[in-house]
């Protein structure tokens, strides 16, 4: 089968947030874009962690995904994350969703399916019928994904393909203290 291209089912959106007006929304969103900008160029490395360019820096999907919520959340909850094997998702689907719970609970996540993707929303996509194996980060650019992909941390485009599926759409549902955090 030719692998191909599709767009995501959903649409990208402006953050939506209840008593946070769109100045602010566009501030906050400037911010998010600068933290993924920080991790760009930093290589792939399995069970790493470590932003930069430089020899040794490296990071893996599920890490890069934790350490750009940590930044306005004030945490180091990716420091929380196990080491697994890097095709988990396919020979142990169970352990890879286990995973998938444990970053939903660290940062507080909701499973949304309201039609629209906001910047740092969570898409977790896997190998069709194997359940999740890579996690992407919404950008704060129109129609955009970050992810942590061989050779580097990247942005990428709406789109995923006819190899994958995608498992669920995550959203810190309460921004205030993003706000408060990246804006004081």
């Amino acid at each position: 089968m030719p692998v191909q291209a599709y767009r995501f089912p959903f649409a990208w959106s402006h953050i939506k947030h209840p008593g946070i007006d769109r100045e602010t929304v566009l501030a906050l969103e400037a911010k998010l874009h600068e933290i993924q900008l920080s991790w760009a160029e930093t290589q792939y490395l399995a069970g790493q962690n470590v932003r930069g360019s430089d020899q040794g820096c490296g990071v893996d999907c599920i890490r890069f995904t934790a350490s750009c919520l940590d930044e306005p959340s004030g945490s180091k909850h990716s420091d929380e994350i196990p080491r697994l094997p890097q095709d988990i998702g396919m020979h142990k689907p169970e352990s890879a969703r286990a995973i998938m719970r444990q970053l939903i609970r660290m940062f507080g996540l909701k499973s949304v399916d309201d039609g629209r993707a906001e910047p740092f929303d969570i898409i977790m996509v896997g190998q069709a019928g194997a359940g999740p194996g890579h996690a992407q980060i919404v950008g704060a650019k129109p129609n955009t994904i970050w992810e942590a992909v061989r050779p580097k941390v990247c942005q990428g485009g709406w789109i995923y393909y006819n190899t994958t599926e995608v498992c669920g759409v995550y959203r810190k549902e309460d921004k205030r203290e993003w706000v408060e955090s990246l804006l004081g």
